[in-house]
């Protein structure tokens, strides 16, 4: 009687222990997959901040009056060609998916345009934002940023 006791109970355990695999598995596929993610965003808001400085750099020297806008639009369409989802420009207070351009420099021929853009990425796991060298998350996303700068020619 005693022996087929232990037999049930062997048997439990390998179901427990594949439970508890499974729970460990999830977890880790769902942190690699959230770093992945996070990763193409930050790949993405690199190559906004390139494709928006270079327009702003050549605008800017042609003289234009709406180079800022211009680039705005072209690092918009970047964010937006990379995949990322768009809750709109950040007056304000941050949530993930909104965006911000800003400017810096002068259009004087041989000064440097300077072209920052952040993104509010979402953040599920706590350790992702680290591991991308952004700090600390801040509530449910951290700002990935880039800068670019360009001289005015």
């Amino acid at each position: 009687m005693g022996w087929r006791f232990v037999r049930e109970t062997r048997g439990q355990a390998a179901v427990v222990e594949t439970v508890i695999m499974l729970i460990l598995l999830i977890a880790f596929f769902g942190g690699f997959a959230a770093y992945a993610l996070a990763a193409h965003a930050r790949a993405v808001v690199i190559g906004a901040a390139t494709v928006a400085g270079r327009a702003a750099a050549i605008e800017c020297g042609l003289g234009s009056a709406t180079w800022q806008a211009d680039a705005t639009s072209l690092a918009e369409e970047a964010l937006k060609q990379g995949g990322l989802k768009l809750a709109g420009l950040r007056p304000g207070g941050t949530s993930p998916g909104t965006w911000s351009v800003s400017f810096g420099g002068t259009c004087a021929s041989g000064a440097d345009v300077t072209t920052t853009v952040t993104y509010d990425q979402l953040d599920l796991f706590p350790f992702i934002a680290p591991l991308l060298g952004q700090g600390p998350a801040d509530g449910w996303g951290f700002d990935l940023t880039s800068t670019a700068v360009y001289p005015v020619g």
